[in-house]
């Protein structure tokens, strides 16, 4: 689920949880859900309550935003918006441990399944505030770029994550639109999202956009030799067949 506030996209939990009612096993992630647009404390009982509801299903992907357009429809302050990220990171964390709200006597939040939804983090830049928020509450990382224009950043968190004592190892994903169907509107569908705001970011996408299962499962390939976890390929277009040509290219 794209996150978007100024533009005709569902909102992502409310889908997610849709999506959660109809199916059993996929996982449901938001990529990504602006999170400084958002009260903390609701989102934080929003995504418990997908958590609990979907039996630990949900991923939460969330990014800081870089339009200002959505901020200005919400009436919300787009300078500072990382300071009010790491505030609500700690808030949210807090509230599902099953700490009271400021000002509640009691607990607001359901517990998630696992004591903690995971987080995934959307960034295009390493600096040094996004790698230290990835490195504290991240569990994932989603790339925006080929393995090798996005290394400065991995290398960057694989070491913050170290600094931080963090067990395990930061999950890497990998992403790209793709049309396996009627790729002159799922082109024209990626030029419109990013319009004028960032043309040269939709010129790039709609370039690298994957068009032939030939390219699908080189794609894949190359993501996972790079030593990335997950991919995911998002449809561009509007044709529900386009998940089943999908599923026919990279399930073999």
């Amino acid at each position: 689920m794209i996150g978007r506030i100024a533009y005709p996209t569902y909102e992502e939990l409310v889908t997610l949880a849709a999506v959660a009612g109809a199916t059993e096993r996929v996982r449901l992630l938001s990529t990504t859900l602006i999170a400084p647009l958002r009260d903390p404390i609701l989102l934080a009982k929003q995504a418990a309550s997908l958590d609990r509801l979907s039996g630990g299903r949900l991923v939460l992907g969330l990014s800081a935003g870089m339009r200002p357009d959505d901020y200005d429809v919400t009436a919300t302050a787009f300078e500072g918006r990382g300071r009010r990220f790491d505030a609500m990171l700690e808030t949210m964390h807090a509230l599902w441990r099953g700490e009271a709200p400021p000002g509640a006597e009691r607990e607001a939040c359901p517990r998630p399944t696992n004591g903690r939804v995971p987080i995934y983090f959307g960034a295009l830049t390493p600096t040094p505030r996004v790698v230290r928020r990835i490195a504290r509450w991240g569990d994932g990382f989603i790339a925006v770029g080929s393995p090798a224009m996005v290394a400065p950043m991995t290398d960057a968190l694989h070491k913050a994550w170290a600094e931080h004592g963090r067990d395990g190892r930061l999950r890497l994903v990998g992403a790209s639109y793709f049309a396996l169907g009627n790729d002159a509107e799922a082109e024209r569908n990626i030029l419109d999202y990013y319009g004028d705001f960032y043309p040269q970011l939709g010129q790039a996408a709609a370039a690298a956009m994957i068009r032939t299962p030939e390219t699908a499962r080189s794609v894949l390939q190359h993501y996972l030799d790079a030593g990335y976890d997950q991919f995911n390929f998002s449809a561009a277009g509007t044709d529900p067949d386009e998940v089943n040509r999908l599923a026919d290219a990279v399930l073999q």
